[in-house]
């Protein structure tokens, strides 16, 4: 379990990877979205 309130300073680095990760999934989940609706008109 991890300890926020521990954290070093570079917790700020972790942030940016996690915003990118969100994103990511974001991107990623619209295309499959946009993929699979293609996918059943066809």
């Amino acid at each position: 379990r991890t300890n926020w309130q521990a954290m070093p300073p570079d917790q700020e680095q972790v942030n940016i990877f996690i915003e990118f990760s969100q994103a990511f999934a974001t991107i990623g989940i619209v295309s499959l979205g946009i993929w699979l609706s293609h996918q059943f008109v066809a």
